[in-house]
């Protein structure tokens, strides 16, 4: 008598060739979620150190500023990539974006630094720039009256960017001009 039986056990082979193929499986998610994430944490990343940049440069910014007594350029209503200022002693402090060569010809984009550099008028002497902020992709001052800047600025690195708007009173301005 032959009997029909119903095979529901699992052999050895197809317990190794499953588990075999869920090892590929798993290992392949493994590595797409690693670059997955891995590049959300490294442009996460660039965006906080280019907002630390920002906050580092905007202090380094109000300093200068507000030093002043009188914006010279760009006059009231203009829109200008630089600043000009006059402080008590009549020193002029100059507030101008640089090209970074190498970093625009890396990154196929104009990229700038900001530097700050004061003029001597009694002595006629310009002191050497002093870095305030890098990886600027755009920054224009924008004069409103004599004593007030509004400052617009957009950081870039890699594909992170971070933009800020900022408005500056001169605090040793005389308080008569008016917005």
């Amino acid at each position: 008598m032959h009997h029909k039986t119903n095979r529901k056990a699992i052999t050895l082979v197809e317990l190794i060739i499953t588990s075999l193929i869920l090892s590929v499986v798993m290992a392949m998610m493994i590595v797409f979620l690693r670059s997955f994430f891995g590049k959300q944490v490294v442009t996460a990343s660039q965006k906080l150190s280019l907002q630390m940049e920002a906050r580092r440069g905007l202090v380094s910014i109000f300093g200068v500023l507000q030093e002043g007594i009188e914006i010279m350029s760009p006059q009231p209503g203009q829109c200008l990539p630089y600043i000009v200022l006059r402080d008590y002693v009549n020193n002029l402090h100059f507030i101008f974006l640089k090209k970074s060569e190498s970093v625009s010809e890396r990154t196929k984009r104009d990229i700038f630094t900001l530097f700050s550099s004061i003029h001597d008028i009694s002595a006629n002497k310009t002191s050497a720039p002093k870095e305030i902020l890098r990886n600027v992709e755009r920054m224009t001052f924008t004069a409103h009256g004599y004593n007030g800047v509004l400052i617009s600025a957009q950081l870039r690195d890699g594909s992170s960017s971070f933009s800020f708007v900022n408005f500056v009173r001169l605090k040793n301005a005389l308080s008569d001009d008016s917005l």
